[in-house]
């Protein structure tokens, strides 16, 4: 969920308003649950009020107006620098921008409710139209669990929580659309989201490794800072530059963003096991299970 695309979409002369936001929002992304969990917004808008991404033209708190904080354009460089100088780097990806992505892809183990799943399952993947044949997904989740893919953590049948089994690095689950679909959402939607130091570590140096290894750490290092001073990120163990963080905020990035390699080339044959009962729906809004 990207503030700046929402806050232009709803954007007048006036700015965006708090009231047309949450009701974009609820409409664009329902997995989020907005009617219910109205903190969530609360917690995105300041943060990215701390960040200087948005400016609040009316009202107070959490109530008002808000715009897009222009960016001014950097100043023209002197044409008369010295020719042995260095060449300035490009610029770099903000490290406090890529953690939520790297949490939910560096988190394990990885688990979501029956609810969640099929949420999740129908904003992204409406071809599969779980919606209106919920036993095709309750199917999927029962063969998967037989199958040792997936692990049944709470509940019975196709209800209670469900975990992702891996073998080494790689989830079994994969292969057939809705297969492929319920491992996207037990990726996203995989709640609290950990990570140790050490696997952000890693993972900034193999995807974002900058011009220099030692001074991209001490990035990391100082991001994390600002991130727990901020309230985004809480550490749960260790001290200082070691131990374990967790995401504070509410992350469920879509498909594309999660897998954008596998999204780009995947399969639409899905019709297995037309079982159209439409047996009772356990349709409760669950949050996500806390982890053990």
């Amino acid at each position: 969920m990207s503030g700046l695309r929402i806050l232009q979409a709803c954007f007048q002369k006036t700015g965006a308003s708090v009231v047309a936001i949450r009701k974009y929002i609820i409409h664009k992304y329902p997995s989020l649950g907005l009617e219910r969990r109205g903190y969530l917004l609360k917690q995105a808008l300041k943060r990215e009020l701390n960040r200087g991404v948005i400016r609040q033209v009316k009202g107070k708190g959490a109530s008002g107006s808000f715009v897009v904080v222009q960016k001014s354009k950097p100043p023209q460089k002197s044409k008369n620098r010295k020719k042995g100088s260095a060449l300035d780097p490009e610029p770099q990806v903000k490290l406090e921008d890529v953690l939520p992505l790297a949490f939910t892809r560096l988190c394990e183990p990885k688990e979501a409710s029956y609810s969640l799943i099929r949420k999740y399952v129908s904003q992204y993947y409406p071809k599969l139209r779980v919606d209106i044949r919920p036993q095709l997904l309750k199917n999927a989740l029962q063969r998967a669990v037989e199958r040792g893919q997936l692990e049944q953590i709470t509940g019975k049948g196709a209800s209670g929580t469900f975990q992702l089994k891996k073998s080494g690095e790689k989830p079994l689950l994969g292969g057939s659309l809705m297969e492929y679909a319920i491992l996207s959402a037990i990726a996203a939607m995989n709640e609290p989201k950990t990570c140790s130091t050490t696997a952000l570590k890693k993972y900034v140096l193999e995807n974002h490794p900058g011009a220099n290894s030692n001074y991209q750490m001490h990035l990391l290092k100082k991001t994390l800072q600002k991130c727990e001073k901020n309230g985004w990120l809480e550490q749960i163990s260790g001290k200082g530059f070691s131990g374990t963080f967790q995401l504070s905020f509410p992350y469920y990035p879509s498909p594309g963003v999660l897998f954008p390699k596998k999204e780009s080339g995947g399969s639409d044959d899905e019709d297995e096991d037309d079982d159209d009962d439409e047996s009772s729906e356990d349709s409760e809004d669950e949050e996500p299970p806390p982890k053990r």
